[in-house]
């Protein structure tokens, strides 16, 4: 798949040299060869930056940071949709285009990250924990996370403090 194999070695190399050094000069000139080493890449991929949509991506990039500062809500795909005039067909393309998973999937990961943040960190109720995190209800909760991670989220808790 690399043609010019040589070129390829040689980038490669300037970046494992440059990798475990601490100057400043040295750290600079890894990140510089990290960058022409994708150059490299790239080109030989015959990328064509033309066929990037920087206008979605920058677009996909608000919709992610509203449902970071909004998962707790009832923020479905309709409401994506309204709110950032867009389709919930485009909104849905985006999500598999760009995260590799569905908006629905893609908003439960997120507030059962929090779950799980809040589990370790607090000695909160299940039930209080559900809500803060935007799920319907406890029960909602306990099935998301035994699907996700193969146990409740009290044997989580218990998991972790032991």
């Amino acid at each position: 798949m690399i043609k010019d194999y040589n070129g390829f070695i040689d980038l490669f190399s300037q970046v494992i040299a440059k990798m475990n050094h601490d100057d400043i000069i040295s750290q600079l000139e890894y990140k510089a060869s990290l960058l022409s080493l994708l150059a490299h890449c790239l080109q030989e991929s015959h990328y064509d930056p033309t066929s990037y949509h920087h206008e979605n991506n920058d677009i996909f990039s608000r919709i992610l940071f509203f449902v970071s500062t909004h998962y707790r809500e009832d923020i479905s795909l309709q409401y994506l949709s309204n709110h950032f005039g867009y389709t919930t067909q485009h909104i849905s393309l985006m999500f598999k285009r760009y995260s590799n998973t569905n908006y629905y999937t893609y908003l439960t990961k997120l507030r059962l990250d929090r779950a799980k943040f809040l589990l370790m960190t607090s000695s909160k109720r299940i039930i209080d924990i559900a809500f803060e995190c935007g799920f319907s209800s406890e029960h909602a909760l306990i099935n998301h996370f035994k699907k996700w991670y193969a146990m409740t989220p009290s044997q989580y808790r218990k998991q972790q403090h032991s």
